[in-house]
């Protein structure tokens, strides 16, 4: 028997989330600084030699559970098909005929609808898995791609792909989108005095609402079509590309949360669903604490959001969102991105 692990960070959108969505990025390049961090899906893959194939997927987190002998069956539950998909995808790419009993269970550190890049992750995390089982020696960007393939263009889930390459990387990360799907990768190496006031100043908090990404990325995506919302748009692509170099310097992190307020605002005039009255609120309690910015990530509308600020000011302002049911922590931030083992256990 063959076992395997596999484990992919989320990311948080730091500035330009949504320039990556096609309605933009193929008319003008699109540009988001991100970071991973230190929260996870988790894939376990095993395989067993077997006369006939075939498929058992189980998610941990709500224990949906189906065995399947044919990849063609359309009835597979929404998120399982995660697996399904990808092991189809695979074995049709590469020329693979899955003839062995395979067991491919799912776990993840976060809630469904976070804003982090969940189920971009996951699939990550699938997509290297099978990679190791099948020996194909992806190579990261290969990982992302793929798994925004089978997402995005196989399954339908509308978004943009930022996630897939964050996850698959790991790091701080300057990303440009092109036309047709063209990603290019600066990872943004800090120094270590740097990297850990960035890392210390960041508040990540949970609102509570789940958020259907894939109406936000629809509604923008419909949006973008308006010259208006269109320029909105290209002015938070320039932000963010411009926004690096406040990243190079510890001196400069008050300067980079300013930005991250500002693109929050231009974010919020691409779209009605970006924001709600609660999120205002959980803001402006950050506001009234002092923070240096602070955002919601992903798409918007709910999931988890975060502030930049001081790192001796996180307690009290954790202790006042903790009396509005906010739960609120710190995070690391991931520099592995999506790793790989086999183990005989």
């Amino acid at each position: 028997m063959k076992k395997i692990y596999s484990k992919s960070p989320v990311r948080i959108g730091l500035i330009g989330g949504g320039t990556d969505l096609p309605a933009f990025c193929d008319n003008e390049t699109g540009h988001i600084v991100n970071c991973a961090i230190s929260l996870y899906n988790h894939v376990y893959i095993s395989s067993d030699e077997a006369q006939e194939f075939s498929l058992e997927i189980l998610n941990k987190n709500t224990n949906d559970h189906i065995i399947i002998s044919d990849l063609e069956k359309t009835s597979v539950p929404p998120f399982l098909t995660f697996a399904s998909q990808a092991l189809k995808y695979i074995c049709e790419t590469y020329q693979i005929t899955p003839n062995k009993k395979i067991k491919i269970s799912m776990e993840s550190d976060i809630e469904g609808g976070s804003g982090l890049g969940g189920s971009s992750s996951m699939m990550v995390a699938i997509v290297a898995g099978l990679d190791h089982l099948f020996d194909i020696g992806l190579s990261r960007h290969e990982i992302a791609e793929t798994s925004f393939i089978i997402e995005r263009k196989i399954i339908g889930i509308d978004g943009g792909s930022q996630d897939f390459y964050a996850s698959a990387f790991g790091g701080v990360n300057h990303m440009h989108f092109k036309k047709s799907n063209t990603v290019l990768i600066n990872q943004i190496n800090l120094e270590n005095k740097t990297l850990l006031e960035l890392e210390s100043s960041i508040l990540l908090f949970y609102t509570g609402i789940r958020r259907e990404a894939k109406i936000i990325e629809k509604e923008k995506g419909e949006l973008l079509s308006e010259e208006s919302r269109f320029r909105k748009m290209s002015e938070l692509s320039k932000l963010s590309k411009n926004s690096v170099k406040c990243l190079l310097n510890e001196s400069s992190i008050v300067k980079f949360g300013n930005l991250i307020n500002f693109s929050w605002k231009l974010k919020k005039e691409t779209s009605s669903k970006v924001s709600s009255k609660l999120i205002e609120e959980i803001l402006m309690i950050g506001n009234n604490h002092g923070v240096y910015g602070g955002k919601i990530s992903g798409a918007g509308s709910g999931g988890y959001g975060f502030f930049l600020m001081s790192p001796s000011k996180k307690w009290e302002l954790k202790q006042t969102l903790k009396t509005k049911s906010i739960e609120a922590k710190n995070i690391n931030i991931d520099f592995n991105g999506v790793t790989t083992i086999e183990h005989e256990y």
